[in-house]
């Protein structure tokens, strides 16, 4: 006999990739549940991908000093009321262990990703993040359509207007922005490819306008291109807010290619170390690069996607708003592209 949740706890301690790959499923649940829905997670960046959750959610935030462990006797009093505990973080700990073992002590159901679980939803192959974590959500509404999740979470209208003055200021050109960095290595395309690539384009696309968002300058653009802007130390939220008023998107697998997937930026995803089948585009127009490791991917192999990525989405905008002008550079300031950080 299935289990009738009504107070589910959701513990989700990880990236903010895998916040926004976990929204759908999240929300699903929030909807159907309201306040009596418990979300357990780190403290910080979830704020900004969980935005348009209810303020009535009970929302029990944990300190991870080293991004897992926290102190689950601060969690459990807070969680006597919930039925039920649904994991959608990748991993277990001893800490974890604690707050599961104290559902199942009450004969309660729990769920997640590993065998430690008393039901487990294991991956299939292929199966998006976005599905798996949905798959998981089922578990408390069956019935929940997929679809009726997958939109963009809202940006402060602040942080909306500074992208739109950047947006201004480039003129009639296009905009592409870049995502080269995450937190493991083998997932980095080589620096000197990021160059020749950025040649390439300042060559052969007159009208396009780079802007690079990585927090850390990994001096990716060559000397002298004035189209290819470094925005160094540029704050999470305002590099979402970018991506969503971008017209392409180039990157790796990390959490900007997720966020411009949710806002249906075309873009093009290079993957060497993991699959993009997995952590790929899920719904925007993409091209997906793939190699036996990153520093096998050709700087040819990416132009050339690259290339007719933003050769669609020209003509489907032409499609949707004919026009009879043409872009000029002269419009195009780059000196000005420059973002204050706070």
């Amino acid at each position: 006999m299935s289990h009738a949740w009504q107070h589910p706890a959701i513990f989700h301690v990880n990236g903010i990739g895998d916040y926004m790959l976990a929204l759908p499923a999240v929300r699903a649940i929030v909807e159907r549940h309201g306040t009596k829905a418990s979300l357990i997670s780190s403290s910080g960046p979830h704020n900004l991908v969980y935005g348009d959750l209810p303020s009535t959610v009970s929302l029990i935030e944990v300190e991870t000093p080293d991004g897992r462990g926290f102190d689950p006797e601060m969690v459990l009093p807070e969680l006597e009321r919930c039925d039920g505990l649904l994991s959608f973080s990748s991993w277990w700990s001893s800490d974890l262990e604690v707050l599961v073992s104290s559902f199942r002590d009450r004969g309660l159901p729990t769920v997640g990703f590993t065998t430690d679980f008393e039901t487990t939803v294991e991956a299939r192959d292929p199966e998006h993040a976005f599905d798996l974590h949905f798959r998981l959500a089922r578990s408390v509404v069956a019935d929940a359509q997929f679809a009726h999740y997958t939109h963009p979470w809202p940006l402060d209208s602040k942080i909306r207007r500074q992208a739109g003055n950047l947006r201004e200021q480039i003129g009639s050109a296009r905009l592409l922005v870049i995502h080269s960095e995450t937190t493991r290595s083998d997932k980095e395309w080589p620096v000197e490819c990021w160059r020749a690539l950025f040649d390439r384009l300042m060559s052969e696309h007159r009208d396009v306008v780079v802007l690079i968002l990585d927090y850390v300058d990994r001096r990716l653009a060559p000397a002298g291109a004035s189209r290819v802007i470094a925005c160094p130390g540029v704050g999470l939220e305002l590099a979402l807010a970018l991506v969503q008023t971008a017209d392409g998107f180039l990157g790796v697998d990390s959490c900007l290619l997720h966020a411009a997937d949710f806002g249906r930026v075309p873009g093009v995803g290079l993957f060497g170390a993991t699959s993009p089948a997995r952590w790929g585009f899920r719904f925007s127009p993409h091209r997906h690069v793939i190699a036996d490791g990153m520093s096998a991917i050709s700087v040819q192999e990416v132009f050339e996607a690259v290339s007719s990525l933003l050769r669609e989405s020209a003509e489907s905008a032409k499609q949707s708003e004919p026009t009879n002008e043409k872009v000029s550079l002269g419009r195009v300031p780059p000196a000005a592209l420059t973002i204050t950080l706070r």
